[in-house]
């Protein structure tokens, strides 16, 4: 049951800061006013996945989930590895990026760009769950790229 759940650790942060852009897109003047209701709301999402994350560490979960993506390259090759490794990653990505946040919570004034930074903040920390979950994924898209390279005389170390 949670297994099958394991999902929403990067696909909260990602569907939360997109959903917040496209608001920001239409309705800028009125989502750079509420700047801590959005700043919590991304927070409460990395609370989320980083407490997901510390409880299926607890419980022994691992296996690989496929989320239902049915567009473009990512089809049916898409993969979620979830082992103690990849969850002990994901919540020390999930709490570097909760002291990021808070510390920009405290600390920044909330000027025109804040809803900008903490939605780009929240896409790299789903990015980041992602590339922990990722397994074997990263490689298949670094590696045709580095192979490129290294063809047209360019080595890259």
């Amino acid at each position: 049951m949670l297994l099958s759940l394991s999902w929403l650790i990067p696909a909260l942060p990602l569907f939360l800061s997109i959903f917040i852009a496209i608001l920001l897109v239409s309705f800028g003047r009125t989502m750079n006013r509420l700047t801590k209701p959005i700043s919590l709301l991304f927070i409460f999402s990395i609370v989320f996945s980083t407490l997901f994350s510390f409880v299926l560490f607890e419980k022994h979960i691992s296996g690989t989930i496929s989320p239902l993506l049915g567009f473009g390259l990512l089809k049916n090759d898409f993969n979620l590895y979830i082992d103690s490794s990849a969850l002990l990653a994901s919540i020390a990505f999930g709490l570097t990026s909760l002291i990021v946040m808070l510390t920009s919570y405290i600390s920044l004034k909330r000027r025109t760009g804040y809803v900008r930074y903490f939605i780009s903040l929240c896409l790299l920390s789903g990015f980041s769950f992602i590339f922990v979950f990722s397994g074997s994924f990263f490689h298949d898209l670094v590696d045709p790229l580095l192979l490129s390279f290294e063809r047209i005389g360019l080595h890259i170390s």
